[in-house]
């Protein structure tokens, strides 16, 4: 499925998806990110919460005011892949959780439920500059627009693409400084939010 194959493609340009997977040296890593891969997508579609241009060269998968998350099923599914990752993948998806709910937290409290997130936006790199990725953004910020709602996201290394459609930095973080196993510099973790725009009647 090319969606699936441009999402495993774009997130390891992803500082902090690079900062994981790169703990991961066992034989089955490339497998593991691609089923991962598949379930986060699949289970988009299967809630109505993806889109895609161009046949999967570029995706989103994003949520609603209101959403409960992931599928039940498919959390099953990805804690039984997980539980085959080695240690150091664990220690740092874990790492990466608290840091980013604890980032929630303190820039958006309560009010996160009450938005749209883009949870995850990739485009084939052979079909960048096409204007696809902005597209599948407007659409989601389109939607908080008319009913009232902001939206926000998390990236580590594509804020400046997103400052251009309007978002701007909300809080900001770190992860892997206290990672002895880590040789890089720290992955900073911001997180972005674009409020609603009030839409234009015409008379």
């Amino acid at each position: 499925m090319q969606g699936i194959e441009t999402m495993t493609i774009t997130m390891k340009d992803e500082h902090m998806i690079n900062y994981i997977s790169s703990a991961d040296t066992s034989a089955f890593r490339g497998a593991r990110w691609r089923l991962r891969n598949g379930l986060t997508l699949a289970d988009g579609i299967y809630n109505g919460r993806a889109l895609t241009v161009d046949g999967g060269r570029s995706v989103m998968r994003y949520a609603a005011p209101g959403d409960g998350g992931m599928s039940w099923t498919c959390l099953i599914l990805m804690s039984l892949l997980d539980k085959s990752a080695p240690a150091n993948v664990k220690a740092r998806f874990q790492e990466c959780g608290e840091k980013i709910e604890a980032l929630k937290e303190t820039a958006l409290g309560d009010e996160a439920e009450n938005m749209y997130e883009i949870e995850i936006l990739g485009t084939d790199p052979e079909y960048q500059g096409r204007g696809y990725a902005s597209a599948l953004v407007n659409t989601v910020t389109d939607m908080g627009d008319a009913d009232g709602h902001d939206v926000w996201l998390l990236t580590s290394n594509a804020y400046k693409f997103y400052e251009l459609l309007g978002f701007s930095v909300a809080g900001e973080t770190t992860v892997g400084a206290e990672d002895p196993t880590w040789d890089q510099e720290p992955v900073a973790l911001r997180l972005m939010r674009r409020h609603a725009r009030s839409a234009i009647k015409m008379f």
